[in-house]
């Protein structure tokens, strides 16, 4: 019996949807039609293929001799999807926005790759194309953020300069690696740079964790956290002027940034403005009581202060 397009009726559909494999089209444009129209809700992805399959597939792939562009600038293989050359995405067939570069290659939308996800866990860790390791972006750099905080409670207490223990290394340098792999899918991940950026800074990389931070906020402006990280380099750097800029940033982003307060209050001690040291300070542990950074700085802007009525 002839097979009859999901799009248009027409029968002699020869082209099979990639996802269910149960959608038949006659053509590219029916089978994006169908699927703008509300396949894409409704698409179910066909059972994983045996080893042997996937191998054959691959071998195939490996070995397929590219198709020429369509009209639209898009080669498409029989099934519809696209080349990993092309710009449109093969999960919404639209043109790739905001894109996410899989280890095996094809570029997929932020955002339908957060819906996949959404939608089915499982499914969505591997890619709908070639089915190859597609790693979750967040789920790297929560990693990486959790062997960060491992670093933070070997800090706390400790004297500036301390040498880093070799196992609080390995951890740092285990961090940075993840966030790396989650910035070569997305690039436009500013936790990722903000988490790369404070991982290099713990590590001696100033130079390279300042790029980081600054790449978090090209990516995401209102980022406090990055303003706030990028505040407590440049300080260290002794910038005080960007220093201070940075803090007033992330407190702009996040005016319940309990930490910028506090940091700004640093900068502004240190550059002899106790007054506005003082209600910096106050402000931090108005928010978190629990900051002794912010506790030990108000009193010692207080005591300067007095001693500066006392002259």
């Amino acid at each position: 019996m002839p097979k009859v397009c999901e799009a248009c009726g027409q029968e002699g559909a020869s082209k099979c949807c990639s996802g269910c494999k149960e959608a038949i089209y006659c053509s590219i444009a029916c089978q994006t039609q169908h699927w703008k129209a509300g396949h894409k809700h409704k698409c179910v992805k066909a059972e994983k293929p045996s080893a042997a399959t996937a191998a054959a597939t691959a071998a195939a792939m490996a070995t397929a001799t590219p198709r020429p562009a369509a009209a639209g600038g898009a080669a498409q293989g029989s099934g519809g999807s696209a080349s990993a050359g092309d710009e449109e995405c093969a999960i919404c067939l639209d043109a790739l926005q905001q894109p996410q570069t899989m280890p095996c290659g094809h570029r997929f939308c932020r955002g339908c790759v957060a819906s996949m996800r959404r939608h089915g866990a499982a499914v969505a860790q591997v890619c709908p194309l070639c089915r190859g390791a597609m790693p979750d972006t967040e789920r790297l750099w929560l990693e990486a953020h959790c062997l960060i905080a491992q670093h933070e409670r070997w800090k706390k207490g400790k004297p500036p300069g301390v040498p880093l223990p070799a196992a609080v290394q390995e951890r740092l340098g285990k961090a940075v690696a993840l966030c790396r792999e989650a910035l070569a899918i997305d690039p436009a991940d500013a936790q990722a740079h903000d988490s790369l950026g404070y991982a290099l800074n713990a590590g001696g990389d100033t130079a390279g964790a300042e790029a980081a931070l600054r790449a978090a906020i090209a990516a995401d402006p209102q980022h406090e956290d990055a303003h706030n990280n990028l505040g407590l380099l440049l300080l260290e750097r002794g910038d005080k002027a960007g220093a201070e800029a940075a803090c007033r940033a992330a407190i702009a982003a996040d005016p319940q940034h309990a930490r910028a307060h506090c940091n700004l209050g640093i900068v502004l001690g240190e550059s002899g403005d106790h007054t506005s040291a003082a209600r910096s300070f106050a402000a931090a542990l108005k928010i978190d009581p629990v900051i002794a950074s912010a506790k030990a700085g108000l009193q010692i802007a207080l005591r300067m202060l007095k001693e500066e009525r006392q002259r």
